[in-house]
């Protein structure tokens, strides 16, 4: 993502990781391309980040947050973001009204395949985001539909692949967590009972008109909602 803002718009962009290998690998990406001088890859934690940013984006780094540590990391977020900022927020949510009985369970997904994953809810997002923060919520998509529809296709290819996977997966039982991870977020997806992807954007500042925070510029048509990582 970084690359691409970079490359398609023009932007300056500071994204951070925790892993080494990620770090190497991009770095590299980033030198094979000459954005040296428009991308500032840093190794650090998030809650560690200093300055503040136009734009702070978030992808399903949220899911590894921790419940007890959501409200710093949306404290963190609204201090990294400028006044007229806008951050984008896209996270797999589970349904508002399993949220806490799923907060204290764990599932195939947590022991298999992320331990120690937290999904939130929409609900737990914007009670956070309100009670910790002054940003205000200005957009939110759902496309757990759209979600199900990549599992599937998952699924499907996964099947027809199994016999030549197995010449290099460990056990057999590798196979049938992949199998098994694809056709339970297939489910989840579709039905609506439980994890569905969705982008939320935030903003700081009061809400002007149609619940539209004000801001200096209007974001461009690649950033029709955005939040942490890149500026």
């Amino acid at each position: 993502m970084a690359l691409y803002a970079a490359v398609h718009y023009g932007c300056r962009v500071t994204t951070t990781t925790l892993s080494r290998e990620q770090y190497a690998y991009t770095q590299r990406r980033i030198e094979e391309q000459g954005l040296q001088d428009r991308i500032t890859l840093l190794l650090e934690d998030y809650r560690d980040l200093e300055g503040q940013f136009d734009k702070l984006v978030s992808i399903e780094m949220i899911e590894a947050v921790g419940h007890r540590f959501l409200p710093q990391y949306f404290r963190q977020c609204a201090r990294l973001l400028k006044p007229d900022g806008l951050m984008l927020l896209q996270a797999i949510t589970i349904r508002d009204q399993r949220y806490e009985r799923a907060r204290r369970s764990v599932d195939f997904i947590q022991r298999y395949i992320f331990p120690g994953g937290a999904l939130p809810s929409v609900q737990k997002m914007v009670d956070l985001a309100t009670r910790e923060t002054d940003m205000n919520l200005v957009h939110m998509e759902d496309f757990g539909e759209h979600y199900a529809r990549t599992c599937a296709c998952g699924t499907t290819t996964f099947a027809r692949r199994a016999r030549s996977l197995s010449s290099w997966a460990t056990t057999s039982s590798s196979i049938g967590s992949g199998s098994s991870t694809c056709a339970t977020a297939r489910a989840a997806s579709s039905s609506g009972p439980s994890h569905r992807p969705a982008a939320a954007g935030q903003a700081r500042g009061a809400p002007g008109r149609a619940g539209v925070a004000r801001q200096r510029r209007a974001p461009g048509p690649a950033w029709p909602h955005q939040a942490p990582g890149a500026a």
